[in-house]
């Protein structure tokens, strides 16, 4: 079973939604979101106290 996490897309419209880890896009990737092609340019990991991260944010440009 794949795990998901939260993810945040930001860019000319921004976006919020689950996604299976292995899914995850990289840096210099492009995603086609809302029939926008938009390249990944920053990817920001957010972690809980744990250690464990809680939330991954794209930006595109």
């Amino acid at each position: 079973m794949a795990n998901n996490i939260q993810v945040k897309f930001k860019g000319k419209k921004n976006s919020t939604s689950n996604v299976k880890i292995e899914e995850l896009p990289n840096k210099g990737d492009y995603l086609n979101m809302d029939g926008q092609v938009l390249e990944v340019t920053k990817k920001t990991f957010h972690y809980d106290a744990n250690g464990s991260v809680t939330e991954i944010e794209f930006d595109r440009a």
